[in-house]
């Protein structure tokens, strides 16, 4: 009997570790990146040596319950869009790759993200860098590094495209203003620049005379011109050269040019002609920052311009039974097998603006701790009921 009381207290031990697992799950259950355990059980037979491992001697049955490491399970939770650009969820089988100030690395499913002081890509639940990848290798953390601004780009090249009316009649209009003309000197300063387009009837038609002005200054000598040949853009009298001058001092010559799409048609009594692009742009400041399906870094500034940066290490297990669960969504790798590290569209892609949510199934939680609570109930009726046969065996002596 009293080794029923022993048995029975390892069902209870058991059984109330068992509890544990499924509370942790269930706690867990709205903890982005987090995997559910399942408790193992295993029968106990010990020999008549008391040994559970000596198969040498005749086995005596029932020896109790065992409970083995636990196991997690990696089936995929919900993908859910959480709108904020740096969260970031795996669709596959891969992991993120971190590392703490201790230079270890650990791997997880939450891409709850954001950039520190320093500029680098960091959980937001431990502070652990997240790597990036260089062809097959981690290339260190990815950082934001001089992509939070973009550096100014002077004007070299102003291009116009629309039409040039070449109506001569008294209604037509022999003249055609384009205002706001933004090019930027060597200093990424920005100037405005006027373009009047005055035609010439008595010089034949298709042909403008050309006032380029910055505020109350003219820019454009006396005698420039616009001509058309036909509907075309005559190649030798289609470009006008403007100089800007850069706070410094220093000087900037700023083409301003009829496209190859500009015509002369005369249709109509007035012109269309307007800016098509220019190649200048101000410094920018970061406006968004947030990663492509590839797991690129992409930066979108204020000047309009997008630049790219590092890209996210993603790691590929050939066996999840070699990595071991630890605090904060994270796992080590514990085998002997090392990871492959992979960029997102090999075998796993990144979703942006999106977490992958707990793989707890509640319904699987409740109905195992149903079987839990039984189990243990029933391992204390054994207690209870050992404990009284023993009383009666007292109560024998005492009579």
């Amino acid at each position: 009997m009293l080794d029923s009381i022993l048995i029975a207290t390892s069902g209870l031990s058991g059984h109330q570790k068992g509890l544990k697992t499924i509370s942790d799950n269930v706690a867990n259950m709205n903890t982005p990146g987090f995997k559910s355990g399942r408790p193992q059980f295993a029968d106990v037979f010990l020999n008549e040596a008391g040994d559970p491992r000596n198969e040498t001697s005749n086995p005596l049955p029932g020896g109790g319950l065992d409970v083995l490491r636990t196991t997690t399970s990696f089936t995929a939770g919900d993908i859910r869009e959480t709108g904020r650009d740096l969260d970031m969820a795996i669709d596959g089988t891969d992991f993120f790759v971190l590392r703490d100030d201790r230079g270890e690395i650990f791997f997880t499913k939450s891409g709850r993200f954001e950039f520190n002081p320093a500029g680098r890509l960091v959980s937001t639940e431990n502070g652990h860098e997240v790597m990036s990848l260089k062809g097959q290798q981690l290339a260190g953390p990815l950082e934001l590094g001089s992509l939070g601004t973009n550096p100014p780009k002077i004007s070299t090249l102003v291009t116009f495209s629309g039409n040039l009316t070449s109506n001569v009649s008294s209604t037509a209009d022999t003249e055609h203003t384009i205002d706001n003309i933004k090019v930027y000197d060597a200093q990424g300063g920005q100037h405005v620049l006027k373009l009047k387009l005055v035609s010439n009837p008595t010089s034949g038609s298709g042909v403008w005379q050309i006032t380029v002005t910055e505020g109350v200054s003219t820019l454009s000598t006396v005698g420039q011109q616009f001509r058309m040949i036909g509907s075309i853009p005559d190649p030798t009298a289609s470009e006008v050269v403007v100089t800007i001058r850069s706070p410094d001092g220093r000087l900037t010559p700023v083409a301003l040019r009829l496209g190859s799409d500009v015509t002369g048609y005369s249709t109509g009594t007035s012109s269309s002609l307007a800016v098509k692009s220019s190649d200048g742009y101000a410094p920018g400041t970061a406006t968004k920052i947030s990663f492509n399906d590839l797991g690129v870094l992409t930066v979108n500034y204020s000047n309009g311009q997008v630049s790219t940066g590092g890209q996210i290490a993603l790691a590929k297990f050939a066996s999840t039974d070699d990595l071991q669960t630890v605090s904060g969504a994270l796992f080590e790798q514990r085998g002997a097998t090392k990871p492959r590290y992979v960029a997102s569209g090999v075998n796993s892609t990144l979703r942006a603006a999106n977490l992958e949510l707990s793989n707890v199934d509640l319904t699987g939680q409740f109905s195992d701790l149903i079987l839990i609570q039984r189990g243990y109930q029933a391992s204390s009726q054994v207690l209870s009921t050992a404990s009284e046969m023993i009383q009666d065996l007292y109560e024998m002596k005492s009579r």
